[in-house]
């Protein structure tokens, strides 16, 4: 009788912990799958930074192409302007000498 007793006793222990351990495999279960929908939503949220800085770059290299064109149209506007001040000079110069005759 002690001996059925004990292996019911046993037996009951066993099923505890069996009934323990499948609730803590379906935590760990529920936890992975939590954890991978995290990582895939922190993978779509990695594409869009990483279209974000290619649109970034691009912009920037469109800025620095408009500078340089900016910077080329200020230089040939700054000798233009030069050659027009010289000419106004020059005609100032010719106005004063036929003011003299």
């Amino acid at each position: 009788k002690d001996k059925v007793q004990n292996l019911d006793q046993n037996l009951a222990d066993s099923k505890a912990v069996q009934e323990a351990l499948t609730k803590k495999l379906q935590e760990v279960m529920e936890e992975g799958a939590r954890l991978k929908h995290e990582t895939e939503i922190l993978k779509a949220a990695a594409e869009v930074a990483k279209g974000r800085e290619e649109n970034y770059k691009a912009m920037m290299e469109k800025f620095a192409e408009k500078s340089k064109d900016l910077e080329q149209g200020m230089t040939k506007l700054e000798a233009e302007n030069k050659q027009l001040l010289e000419r106004i000079s020059q005609l100032e110069v010719v106005a004063e000498n036929e003011k003299k005759l």
